[in-house]
């Protein structure tokens, strides 16, 4: 097997690809040398994979160069050749598919030849391609700026000189300044988001103060551009945990979701659910509801999929405990039942199996939901834990003493020996785990009192880090 740059590189090509740099190399724009024409020819019959056992350079050099003597020189020299090709094509196909950018060089070209019905025929299919876009990015607003710029420039060329009004210096700017500002702003949410910082952190911003500054002094554009009001709240949310701002990104899902990009659609939904848990985790249960019509209003916006071609078992599975917390039982196994086909094949009869426990769970139907939960066999943490938790539940509810301090006991084992389990979400279990025993202890105390209870209540809700605190405080509740 032949080991080069230039192999490794036409193996990532796909079949279309491949057959198009055939198109290239024997195009006489981009290459006469009828060697090169050869050697794809070649190593057509091997693509792809190149894993034939013939494939060596011996083969490809005495079909190359007939009767000749193998001289590996010769062949480094003609498989550099074709890489450079294989480069040039990849650039040009990345040029010809950029769209805009390729509009640009045209208009940039029909300006120098000062070409003046051609440029203002082009200026305006690009305009008009750039207008027709929905999503109003950092990456729009720069391109207009380049349009007005370059209009502006073409003027000066073609009329020797021209005096711009204010008002159109100031309208071309304006596309600059939303560009930088939506830029800075996106930058400073993806500091954010990358570090999974938790709300109210310090970290270190970029040139946030200056851009806060601006936009204190011109409101309008956070009303005028969606885009750098989602970045915007986004910030501020993480920065001050202020509701307002978790709402004013609600309603960007309720009435402006269109104008975002699917990955920008996706991280909304992810931003605002994880700040619905941190207020949970905080003790405001009415952020469960908030977090269920999110749940609910992705599955409805299609946003779960993201780009892929399923439905991940995690979001599931924080549907189907969420829609429960939430007590919207009817609308989760309506859920379960119409979306655990999505789910990838590997994940559909364990999810549903699992998801029907914890329905039955919760209309307190034991033996069916013990029933459904011996049915769920997996190896994957995410099931493990949610084994663990589960049978902690139903022990509890059931009041079996034995068993119960039992399951807690592996239970411990399991989370303080498993490595995948990360120290945050170790401290996070342990916890539960913990004030579940003390609760359990609690039930099963002939001498409990209102003192005790409420004491056990406020240490439930000041906690910090701590899973399934909703389920804790509804026990503590039923005392």
């Amino acid at each position: 097997m032949v080991k080069s740059k230039l192999i490794s590189l036409l193996n990532s090509f796909s079949k279309d690809e491949f057959r198009s740099f055939g198109d290239f190399v024997n195009s006489p724009y981009f290459n006469r040398e009828k060697v090169l024409m050869e050697l794809y020819n070649i190593l057509k019959k091997y693509h792809p994979g190149f894993t034939s056992v013939d494939f060596t350079k011996e083969n490809v050099y005495s079909l190359l160069f007939k009767d000749k003597e193998y001289n590996d020189a010769v062949l480094r020299n003609t498989f550099s050749k074709l890489l450079k090709l294989a480069e040039k094509f990849l650039s040009a196909e990345r040029f010809y598919g950029s769209g805009f950018q390729n509009k640009l060089f045209l208009l940039e070209e029909l300006k120098s030849r000062k070409q003046e019905a051609l440029f203002i025929k082009h200026k305006t299919a690009a305009e008009l391609s750039l207008d027709t876009d929905l999503y109003r990015n950092e990456d729009y607003f720069s391109r207009k700026y380049l349009l007005e710029d370059l209009n502006k420039e073409f003027q000066k060329v073609t009329k020797n000189f021209m005096v711009f009004t204010d008002k159109e210096v100031a309208d071309s700017y304006k596309f600059l300044i939303n560009s930088i500002l939506t830029n800075i702003l996106k930058i400073n949410a993806s500091i954010i988001n990358s570090n999974k910082n938790f709300f109210g952190e310090n970290v270190n911003f970029i040139l946030l103060e200056e851009a806060e500054s601006y936009l204190s002094k011109n409101p309008e554009l956070l009303t005028e551009n969606i885009y750098m009001k989602y970045y915007y709240c986004i910030i501020k949310l993480f920065m001050t945990s202020e509701d307002k701002f978790f709402y004013e990104l609600r309603d960007i899902i309720k009435n402006d979701l269109h104008l975002l990009s699917l990955p920008d659609r996706k991280n909304i939904f992810t931003t605002l659910t994880n700040y619905c848990y941190y207020r949970i985790n905080n003790g405001e249960v009415k952020f469960a509801g908030e977090q269920f019509i999110l749940y609910k209003l992705n599955i409805e916006n299609g946003i779960y999929k993201g780009d892929r071609d399923f439905l991940s078992h995690i979001l599931f599975m924080n549907v189907v405990t969420c829609g429960l917390d939430a007590g919207e039982t009817e609308w989760t196994e309506d859920f379960i039942r119409g979306y655990y086909n999505a789910l990838k094949p590997e994940h559909k009869v364990n999810m549903f199996n699992f998801s029907f426990a914890l329905i039955h769970l919760r209309k307190k139907n034991y033996d069916t939901a013990m029933e459904f939960v011996s049915k769920v066999i997996s190896d994957d943490l995410s099931y493990k834990h949610q084994l663990k938790s589960f049978y902690l539940k139903i022990y509890f509810e059931l009041g079996e003493v034995q068993a119960f301090y039992s399951h807690i006991d592996s239970y411990r084992h399991f989370v303080k020996n498993d490595k995948l389990i990360s120290p945050e979400s170790r401290g996070y279990i342990t916890n539960y785990i913990t004030l579940s025993k003390k609760l359990f202890d609690m039930k099963n105390s002939p001498e409990k009192n209102k003192f005790e209870i409420q004491n056990m209540k406020k240490e439930i809700t000041s906690h910090k880090s701590l899973i399934n605190k909703l389920w804790l405080l509804k026990k503590v509740n039923e005392f």
